[in-house]
């Protein structure tokens, strides 16, 4: 990329991730090659977003520009696009194995796309007061963690997708909470859904999202939460959750709501 990477997505089936970024690309990476094996074009501004499919067929992207656009992977062409005046976009989330992606707007609304019919917008959620930054969908629920300062917005809510209501509003961190992720029921030593979020504000929070409550916390040695992702290892009981900090720090931890957040590692990107 010739300017700031936005966001990776990871692409088992491709063999490698997609990436996106400031020069208004999407590129195609492939594992153990240094070089793009493809670039995605159309976007005229930065690229805040992007949501791959399951089967890694689909790609959709969202951009500064006000526009969302469906591309075809194997092809690299833009198969389908919509804009909606004074959508920028901040982040994007696909539904599992549907045809649909969730996405956040600066204009203060959340967006769930059918990628078959762009024309507009399957549904629209709103009454947020500083914009999703960050959102993440599972079965019937949609995630989201918005920006604020010195506590003032910074909550994460919990949509019904069936509704289009809000379940449950989560207050806690005191800045823009930057990365989150829904965990299946089967993790973390419950029986229902949970999540953790990460903030600028340096912690990682455990939630239980049927109350609201957070159940663990952990603070990180230093800078703020810029990107997370979870995973279950195998034959291990406990997700694993992997962030980054504006430090250029991974920290990798082990969470549950009885014994809270335990490290398992941590190393430092060299010259980040």
């Amino acid at each position: 990329h010739k300017k700031g990477v936005n966001c990776v997505v990871p692409a088992a089936r491709l063999d490698g991730a997609v990436s996106a970024g400031r020069d208004c690309t999407i590129k195609l990476w492939r594992r153990e090659q240094q070089e793009p094996v493809r670039e995605l074009l159309g976007h005229q501004l930065s690229i805040a977003a992007i949501a791959l499919s399951v089967d890694n067929e689909t790609l959709c992207s969202g951009s500064r520009d006000s526009s969302v656009r469906v591309w075809d992977v194997q092809r690299g062409v833009c198969t389908a696009r919509s804009q909606v005046s004074r959508n920028v976009v901040t982040c994007m989330s696909w539904v599992s194995t549907e045809p649909l992606v969730l996405q956040g707007s600066e204009d203060l609304h959340l967006r769930l796309w059918d990628h078959r019919a762009m024309s507009k917008p399957a549904a629209v959620m709103a009454g947020y007061t500083y914009f999703p930054l960050t959102c993440a969908a599972m079965g019937d629920y949609f995630l989201t963690g918005s920006n604020g300062f010195d506590g003032e917005g910074c909550e994460l809510r919990l949509w019904d997708r069936r509704t289009l209501r809000q379940l449950v509003e989560m207050k806690g961190h005191l800045q823009a909470v930057s990365a989150l992720d829904i965990l299946p029921p089967t993790t973390s030593g419950a029986s229902t859904l949970m999540a953790v979020s990460g903030s600028k504000d340096g912690e990682l929070r455990l939630w239980e999202l049927s109350s609201g409550a957070c159940v663990a916390q952990q603070h990180l040695p230093a800078g703020g939460v810029c990107g997370l992702a979870a995973s279950l290892p195998e034959d291990h009981p406990h997700t694993h959750f992997y962030t980054s900090t504006t430090c250029g720090e991974v920290h990798a931890y082990q969470a549950d709501k009885q014994t809270g957040f335990v490290r398992v590692v941590t190393s430092t990107a060299t010259g980040s």
